[in-house]
């Protein structure tokens, strides 16, 4: 149907209604702050692909907020909203230029990462899936999440359900995040690496190689 950008006085609404705390927007965006880059097809599909799904998908720029902790960047598929903390920079924490300085990850490689759960979610039908294959296990055994199959083995995540989305509180996952190793594994393999790869960036080998700048 549509992508579009929740008017600055409409953010601090929906970021309530998602985080249960206050998160406001400063400024609006607008089409220039969400276009796909030149150079890059995979970001240029999954827009595409947006554009034309059977449900509109919000995106909220997220500028000032007193729970830093607790309001993140991430997916939120109950109101098929994308937020962004636009105040926080990343870096590839694995990668460092010749200043001794982390390599940047771009804002809009970080913003295509959560449009990539979004269409995990409404054009390919595999997000909930996903998320849920990531607890089946420790469900099975009544103690915290499970995430397996990541590049150093077995590690536990506490998270805290949000609607359908699942947000993560507490996490040592090699690579899952905010849905655990299942969902986010796909997404970046999908989406998230060949983006990096197209515009001549780093990979993060996990989920978690990534730091504020």
């Amino acid at each position: 149907m549509s992508i579009t950008i929740v008017p600055k006085n409409q953010v601090s609404e929906l970021v309530r209604k998602s985080f249960g705390v206050d998160g406001n927007c400063t400024r609006d965006r607008s089409i220039v702050d969400i276009q796909p880059p030149d150079k890059s097809p995979t970001a240029k599909l999954i827009f595409s692909l947006l554009t034309k799904a059977n449900a509109s998908i919000q995106i909220a720029f997220i500028d000032q907020t007193q729970q830093p902790d607790i309001v993140s960047s991430c997916y939120d598929s109950d109101y098929k909203a994308v937020f962004i903390r636009a105040d926080v920079r990343y870096g590839f924490k694995e990668y460092k230029d010749k200043t001794g300085k982390y390599i940047e990850m771009p804002p809009i490689v970080l913003l295509y990462h959560e449009l990539g759960h979004a269409k995990q979610d409404v054009v390919d039908g595999t997000f909930a899936r996903l998320v849920a294959a990531g607890q089946t296990k420790d469900k099975e055994k009544g103690g915290l999440p499970e995430q397996t199959g990541g590049p150093t083995g077995n590690t536990n995540v506490k998270l805290e359900k949000r609607g359908k989305a699942i947000k993560m509180v507490e996490a040592n996952s090699t690579l899952g995040g905010a849905g655990g190793y299942h969902v986010d594994y796909n997404n970046m393999r999908l989406h998230e690496y060949p983006i990096c790869m197209e515009l001549e960036l780093p990979i993060r080998s996990t989920y978690k190689d990534i730091v504020v700048i």
